[in-house]
C-alpha cells in the first residue's frame, strides 16, 4: 500500500471514508510504529514548553498543562494511572478526543523526562516532574521549592516536601532502575516538627523499569518512624530456635508475645514454622502439621496465624481434640540492629536507639522529635541537611505500608499503540488540525526570517513561503471545522 498516495488522497480530502478505513488496515498491518515501507509514522501533537512555572498556581503556563491534563479522571494517582492505562491498551473503546489527546500529552511529557531517549538532566527532569504533578492535580496543588522560614526548625536547603497535592505532602522521586532512595535526615525531623504538615510525608516513587515508569508510594508519620527507618536494617542469625512449647490456648499468646516482647536493646524475632511435637496433629483438629508463612510479608507477624488459630478455636471439637497435643514454635532470633553501620549513622548509640523507641511507644509527638534531635543522624553537620538515610530498590520495595500503584509505557511505542487503537477519530480531528498548524507556522517562520528551504528543490523565497502560508491556513480552517463537527457531536462525559 503506498502510504504516500493515501496520505495525499485524505489530505484532498477525496474518499475521506474510504480512506480512513484503508489506513486502519494499513495501521493494522504495522509493526514497531512503521509502515510497510519501514516509514515510521509521523504523530503530530501540541508544542508544548517545559517550564517550572507548571508547579505555581495561578499563571499561564500553570493552566494550559491543567488544561491538557484535566482528562486523566481520577482523585488519586493510583486511579489516573488505572484510567490511563484504558486508553493506552485501547481497552476504552469509547473515549473521546480529549481523553486520548491528553494521555497522548501526558506520555509525551513523561517520555522526554524520563523515558529511553529523554532530553533532560536527572536533577532537572526531578524538578519539571514536580511541577507536572502538581499540574496533573489541579486547584491548589503546588510544587515546594524552597524552607518555609517560618516553620524552618533545623531544616537547611530543599525540604522534605516537593509537592502538597489535594492537601497532602508528597516528597517525589523521579529514578533510575536499580537507583537507591535517598533524603536528609535533619531535614525530616524538622518536616514533622512543623504542624502544617499534618504529621505525615508521603514517598512517591517514579522507576524507570522495562521500558516504562512505575509508581509505587509509601507514608511515613513519627509513630512508625521505626518501621521505616529501623526494621530494613534488621538482621536475623541463620541458624532457628525452637525453645517454646505451648498448648493450643497458649499458642496466641506465644505467638504476640514472641513478635511484641522480644525488643530488648533493639532486638526481635522472626517467626519461621509452628510445628506439631511429637504425636500427629489430630484430623479433625483441622490445622495442618506444620505452618509455615507463605511470603516475606507474612514473617515476623502473626496476624494471618492468629485468624487461622481463632477460626480453629471456634469449634468445640477441635477445641477438645487439641487438649493433648502440645505446639513448638520455630524462630529466628534477630541480631542487636544497633551494630548495622546504618542504624549506628542514623541514630547513634544503643541508648539514643532505645529512647527513640521509647518515645514513640509510649511518648508525645513533642518528645519524639526531642529525642531524634539527640541523634547522631541530626547533629552531623552538612551542606546536605545531616545525614543521608539510604534505601535500596528492594528496601523500598518492603517498607511497611509499600503500595505499587501502577505502570505505564513511555515513548514513541506507547503513542503508536494508542493512535493504533484510535486511528479513525485521530485522523478526522487532531492530526490534521496540528500537522497543519505545524506547517502553517513552520511557513510563517520561513517568511519572516526571509530564507531557507522550500521543499527539495532550491531556496525559497519569501513570496513562495507566503502563498504556502496561505494555503495551510485554508486547510488549517477546514481541518478545524471538520473536527469541530466530530467533537461537538460527542456526549458528554
Amino acid at each position: 500500500m503506498d502510504t504516500d498516495k493515501l496520505y495525499n488522497r485524505f489530505r484532498a480530502r477525496q474518499n475521506s471514508r474510504e480512506v480512513i478505513e484503508e489506513v486502519l488496515q494499513l495501521l493494522t498491518e504495522m509493526s514497531v510504529g512503521k509502515d510497510s515501507k519501514g516509514k515510521e509514522i509521523d504523530i503530530k501533537l501540541p508544542t508544548l514548553k517545559f517550564t517550572e512555572d507548571w508547579g505555581k498556581p495561578d499563571n499561564e503556563d500553570r493552566e494550559r498543562i491543567e488544561r491538557y491534563m484535566r482528562n486523566i479522571q481520577g482523585t488519586d494517582l493510583e486511579t489516573k494511572l488505572a484510567n490511563l492505562n484504558g486508553i493506552l491498551d485501547g481497552s476504552v473503546k469509547d473515549a473521546g478526543v480529549g481523553t486520548i489527546l491528553s494521555t497522548l500529552i501526558m506520555i509525551e511529557i513523561l517520555s522526554t523526562l524520563a523515558g529511553d531517549e529523554r532530553e533532560f538532566t536527572e536533577s532537572a527532569a526531578g524538578f519539571i516532574f514536580e511541577g507536572f504533578l502538581a499540574g496533573l492535580f489541579g486547584d491548589s496543588s503546588v510544587q515546594i521549592t524552597d524552607v518555609d522560614k517560618e516553620a524552618e526548625g533545623a531544616q537547611t536547603g530543599k525540604p522534605i516536601t516537593d509537592v502538597i497535592l489535594d492537601g497532602r505532602h508528597y516528597s517525589l522521586k523521579l529514578l533510575g532502575p536499580n537507583t537507591a532512595l535517598k533524603g536528609s535526615w535533619t531535614n525530616m525531623v524538622g518536616h514533622f516538627e512543623d504542624p502544617s504538615t499534618n504529621g505525615e510525608i508521603i514517598y512517591l516513587d517514579a522507576r524507570r523499569q522495562d521500558g516504562g515508569l512505575n509508581f509505587s508510594e509509601f507514608r511515613i508519620t513519627l509513630r512508625d518512624y521505626m518501621k521505616i527507618f529501623s526494621d530494613p536494617f534488621k538482621k536475623y542469625e541463620k541458624a532457628s530456635t525452637r525453645d517454646i512449647t505451648v498448648s493450643v490456648e497458649e499458642l496466641i499468646p506465644a505467638l504476640e508475645q514472641l513478635q511484641a516482647s522480644r525488643r530488648k536493646e533493639g532486638q526481635g524475632a522472626r517467626l519461621k514454622a509452628i510445628r506439631v511435637k511429637g504425636e500427629k496433629l489430630p484430623k479433625e483438629a483441622g490445622l495442618l502439621s506444620v505452618f509455615t508463612p507463605r511470603n516475606q510479608d507474612e514473617r515476623g507477624t502473626v496476624q494471618s496465624l492468629t485468624n487461622y488459630i481463632n477460626q480453629v478455636l471456634q469449634d468445640p471439637a477441635a477445641v477438645e481434640a487439641l487438649q493433648a497435643v502440645k505446639f513448638e514454635i520455630e524462630y529466628q532470633q534477630q541480631k542487636d540492629i544497633t551494630t548495622s553501620k546504618i542504624v549506628q549513622r542514623l541514630f547513634g548509640s544503643r541508648e539514643q536507639y532505645d529512647k527513640v523507641a521509647a518515645a514513640i511507644q509510649k511518648g508525645t509527638d513533642a518528645e519524639i522529635i526531642a529525642a531524634l534531635k539527640e541523634t547522631a543522624g541530626f547533629k552531623t553537620k552538612g551542606g546536605t541537611g545531616g545525614a543521608q538515610f539510604i534505601f535500596t530498590k528492594k528496601q523500598a520495595e518492603e517498607l511497611a505500608g509499600a503500595k505499587q500503584l501502577g505502570w505505564i509505557p513511555l515513548g514513541e511505542k506507547a503513542l503508536k499503540e494508542v493512535w493504533k487503537n484510535y486511528a479513525e477519530m485521530l485522523l478526522t480531528t487532531i492530526d490534521p488540525v496540528y500537522r497543519n498548524l505545524q506547517e502553517f507556522t513552520d511557513n510563517i517562520d520561513q517568511f519572516f526570517l526571509g530564507s531557507g528551504e522550500k521543499g527539495a528543490k532550491g531556496k525559497g523565497n519569501r513570496r513562495s513561503f507566503a502563498d504556502a502560508a496561505i494555503r495551510e491556513a485554508k486547510e488549517l480552517r477546514a481541518a478545524t471545522d471538520k473536527a469541530i463537527k466530530i467533537v461537538i457531536a460527542e456526549p458528554e462525559k
